[in-house]
């Protein structure tokens, strides 16, 4: 399989070299990178401590030679990035009060228009929201003039901002526009602050200029002798004199061609691969005595420092080697200079001094540039064989209060049409409870039983054998909660049982639960193109907000260790995450090089290389805890990697094969006859990619022919 990754802007004027990997002490994964309108002035530091040229933000997941000279200022870099949020900003009639980051520094806080319905959250951590201006990352629909906004953090009456007089501010046109919404094609720099370390260690860059992907008909305009202050036009005039005269650029009018940053390949902005075949049932193949034989090429960074004699060497981990040494594949930047010529953030190349690729040991010497005691971040291209698959563990039923508070974050109240499961990837939304009370918990229903024969399993389906009634048990032992799955309710005296355990109690008492509006909410399981991000539920539209506190009941997946995920990830537990339940993800981009370009990646089917972002707190790991979430859940500045419950990987190499042995299902046909007796038969043909109708006996009438479809999901 091909590792199909785009999504890159070519950089130049490159100080030093991005965050992609966690290294302790030193790096942070996908580090925030800083997007401006305004080129470099300064090589390793922002263009400017205003934050009024400040217009978006992203991550970097590699960082690859194109062309030029390493280590000279003109020298290209393919720079992939994903998570891209361009920023909003609107101009209030006056400036809030309480200001809209009081209760979160950072921002986080979610703004919608009374009037249009648009949503975004409050930027502060870059881009300042101070005064009259806000700074959001807007995520739906158009703010307009004149209206009118509500703040989720606001204590004032429906959460109307006002100004210190009490007086309801409005959004207010500034330049003839109600709203400026930035794009990447005004991206002119990017940023990275290495906080923690020395400024030295940032990484700073400016986006190469290029003309734009330009839709059917559309032409160049004609100016007359522009010119572009930011240089993305500059002596880029096409046009003749007269006849015989050399200078062509000169008088009359000229057509001038427009020059943008460019996200290359932005149809490939996702991180999952399909396999070559359909419906695989697993990598660890029989033929391989269950071990894998999965291998493939990631780009990782390391740290190291020079000795006496300019040497600096990098150890590779099991099952994996350096690969040859070209350009692309090996990105070096000096942190802290040494006593050789090179200065901090400088690039270097290492082609024709290092040594070790097809080894796990590679080994720079460089005496001249490095010389001693320089600290060096190598993204190195490594061969990862015998890879292993990331676990999912199946964890069933977990619990979590809802809770009134106005000025808490958003996603954690009830009234919030997001409400924050705190952390990724659940894959079943069981139950919503309303207690229809501000100062009582939820509850769910109960059944109290006698002795219980067997052990019941969280999670599992129980059946009443009079009432006709199931559920999913939430506590195993009496009396036991659970969420009902039919509309029967079960009764006293009456015997249940597990469908997975077989374990079977009889009931002597039942409690009714508060009320159940699951059928208001949606699950948004968290999963995202390029990363797995916070689970949540999302109130209908057209459903009322609820009266009380909420309980909440889910199904997840936990993240653990290991390489990528893929069909060996998952496990079944209570028959909730059989095969047929592994999820299928929705894409919101389409790779249209594809032979049959679709947007849909069963898993089950998939190389999954996205990482899984941090737990918020209150999310806690023992699966029988009631969480209570009240950290910010969908804010960019708050979204980390590789913490508790979040996960790193190592990013395949954009362009390189992914290869493995995997056993697939086949589909088949079958035939039913009847003979001269008048007796049935069933004639089952052969499996195969493009199976072929069985032979019936010359002597029997054909009565039905059927296709089996591969493992057959669905089998009515």
């Amino acid at each position: 399989t091909l590792v199909g990754i785009g999504n890159y802007v070519l950089v130049n004027n490159v100080y030093g070299t991005p965050d992609i990997s966690a290294i302790s002490g030193e790096n942070t994964a996908y580090k925030t990178i800083t997007l401006y309108s305004d080129s470099n002035s300064t090589r390793g530091s922002a263009p400017n401590t205003e934050g009024n040229n400040i217009i978006g933000q992203a991550r970097a997941r590699a960082i690859e030679y194109s062309s030029g000279t390493v280590g000279q200022t003109a020298a290209q870099y393919k720079l992939y990035v994903f998570d891209v949020k361009m920023f909003t900003y609107l101009t209030l009639s006056g400036a809030p009060s309480p200001t809209l980051v009081a209760s979160f520094a950072n921002g986080g806080v979610q703004i919608t228009g009374n009037t249009s319905g648009a949503t975004g959250y409050v930027v502060n951590n870059v881009a300042t929201t101070t005064g009259t201006r806000l700074v959001l990352i807007k995520t739906s629909g158009v703010f307009q003039n004149g209206e009118k906004l509500i703040a989720s953090d606001s204590a004032e009456t429906s959460g109307i901002i006002e100004n210190s007089s009490n007086t309801d501010l409005t959004v207010t046109s500034f330049g003839g526009s109600t709203e400026v919404t930035f794009t990447f094609n005004q991206v002119r720099s990017l940023f990275m602050e290495d906080t923690g370390q020395t400024t030295g260690q940032n990484f700073t860059a400016d986006a190469v200029l290029q003309p734009p992907l330009r839709r059917g008909r559309e032409k160049n305009s004609l100016l007359a002798d522009a010119t572009d202050a930011g240089g993305a036009n500059a002596n880029s005039r096409s046009g003749a004199g007269e006849t015989g005269d050399t200078n062509a650029n000169t008088g009359g009018t000229f057509l001038e061609d427009i020059l943008v940053p460019r996200l290359n390949d932005a149809d490939k902005n996702n991180a999952l691969e399909k396999l070559p075949k359909q419906v695989v049932k697993t990598l660890l193949t029989t033929n391989n005595s269950g071990v894998t034989d999965t291998q493939y090429t990631v780009r990782r960074q390391f740290i190291g420092t020079s000795n006496s004699s300019g040497v600096v060497a990098f150890n590779a981990g099991s099952n994996e080697t350096f690969v040859s040494l070209a350009e692309k594949d090996y990105v070096m930047s000096i942190l802290t200079a040494g006593d050789g010529t090179g200065v901090q953030g400088q690039l270097v190349s290492i082609a024709d001094t290092a040594s070790g690729a097809g080894s796990v040991t590679l080994t720079i010497t460089d005496d001249t540039i490095l010389g001693d005691a320089a600290k060096v971040k190598l993204t190195a291209t490594i061969l990862k064989t015998s890879v292993t698959q990331k676990s999912k563990t199946t964890r069933l039923m977990k619990q979590l209060k809802v809770s009134t508070g106005t000025t808490d974050a958003y996603g954690t109240r009830p009234s919030d049409r997001d409400i924050s499961f705190g952390r990724a990837d659940a894959f079943a939304l069981v139950g919503v409870f309303d207690s229809q009370d501000t100062s009582t918990d939820a509850v769910a229903p109960t059944l109290t039983t006698g002795t219980i024969t067997g052990t019941f399993t969280r999670g599992e389906k129980i059946t009443g054998t009079t009432s006709s009634a199931t559920g999913r048990i939430i506590s195993t032992s009496s009396p036991m909660s659970y969420v009902s799955t039919n509309s029967k309710t079960f009764t006293s005296s009456e015997v249940i049982t597990g469908e997975s355990s077989g374990a079977t109690a009889t009931t002597s008492a039942t409690t009714s639960g508060d009320s159940v509006i699951t059928s208001r909410y949606l699950l948004d399981t968290g999963q995202r193109d390029n990363f797995y991000d916070i689970a949540r539920i999302v109130r209908k539209k057209s459903a009322s907000a609820p009266i009380g506190k909420l309980l909440v009941i889910y199904d997840y997946l936990e993240h653990g260790a290991g390489d990528m995920f893929t069909v060996d990830s998952y496990t079944d537990i209570a028959k909730q995450m059989e095969y047929d339940d592994i999820p299928i993800y929705s894409a919101s981009k389409i790779d249209t090089d594809e032979p049959k370009p679709s947007g849909k990646f069963p898993l089950y089917d998939s190389y999954d290389y996205r990482p899984t972002v941090d737990n918020v707190t209150g999310a806690s790991a023992a699966l029988a805890d009631v969480d209570e979430i009240t950290g910010l859940s969908f804010n960019f500045y708050s979204r980390t990697f590789g913490g508790t419950g979040g996960t790193t990987v190592d990013t395949p190499k954009p362009g390189s094969f992914l290869q493995s042995d995997f056993e697939y299902y086949l589909p088949k046909y079958a035939a039913i006859s009847m003979d001269t007796r008048g007796t049935f038969h069933v004639h089952d043909g052969s499996s195969a990619e493009n199976p072929l109708m069985p032979k019936v006996p010359d002597n029997s009438m054909l009565i039905a022919t059927m296709f089996i479809p591969a493992y057959t999901f669905d089998p009515k």
